[in-house]
């Protein structure tokens, strides 16, 4: 999967240029268009070499009728050097295998939100559609958050995952372990976050499991559709057709 979040470049740095001379340059596509343009003006005819390709508007999605698109990230949080998104209930015991949201809503006017987030998914991707690796069409995500574990006998093994609330359908778990009375920020990735039987609006709940009590603060979270796992692998209803296609002498 493509990199969803760019962090640890190294700023551009920019160095004085100093012109010894002016100069002179020439753009030749200038040159021949206008040639072209004086040829067809004096003779009535296309200049040499010239043709044209039929084609019919369309957009990419599948109203539009082209080859469906990813458009990429279509849900993103980034806190910088905020505290980040809080487990809304400190100290709370997440039993193993029974995955709850304790995720506050961006306004922390409501704790256990359901959904946690929604966004809307371009118009042509759904869990109906086959993607270029020949698989149902899902979504990715890339998942950075604090961790601390607060207790001191054992270690902690939180895990993640993102639930469909509209089809019931969730992602695979991903897990970090921390050691026990530690803290710190682990990056998640998943691949197989599950769309509804149709595209637009997508209702998804962030939900976690833990052994022992644990403090967690999402720092960033980036959803994307990308060409691999999102975009469907049929070319869609209009394609370029050599044979109708003519050029004109």
């Amino acid at each position: 999967m493509s990199n969803l979040v760019f962090s640890g470049w190294r700023a551009l740095t920019q160095r004085s240029i100093q012109i010894g001379r002016e100069g002179v340059f020439t753009v030749l596509s200038s040159l021949r268009t206008s040639a072209n343009g004086a040829y067809e003006a004096l003779t009535g005819a296309p200049a040499p070499g010239r043709g044209w390709r039929a084609a019919q508007a369309h957009d990419h999605t599948e109203s539009g009728g082209g080859a469906v698109l990813p458009r990429g990230v279509i849900w993103n949080t980034d806190n910088g050097l905020g505290a980040g998104w809080e487990w809304a209930v400190p100290n709370t015991v997440v039993p193993l295998g029974t995955p709850v949201s304790y995720f506050y809503d961006f306004t922390n006017s409501a704790d256990t939100r359901r959904p946690t987030l929604i966004c809307e998914v371009t118009d042509g991707i759904n869990n109906t559609k086959t993607n270029r690796l020949s698989s149902d069409c899902v979504l990715e995500a890339r998942l950075i958050v604090f961790i601390e574990n607060q207790y001191a006998l054992a270690s902690n093994t939180v895990d993640f995952r993102f639930y469909n609330e509209q089809t019931g359908d969730a992602s695979s778990y991903q897990s970090a372990t921390i050691a026990a009375s530690s803290s710190d920020v682990v990056e998640l990735s998943f691949g197989d976050i599950p769309l509804n039987p149709t595209s637009g609006t997508h209702e998804y709940t962030l939900e976690v499991t833990c052994d022992y009590q644990c403090t967690l603060r999402v720092q960033s979270l980036v959803i994307a559709e990308t060409r691999e796992s999102s975009q469907p692998a049929s070319a869609g209803s209009y394609v370029y057709d050599s044979v109708q296609a003519t050029t004109r002498s």
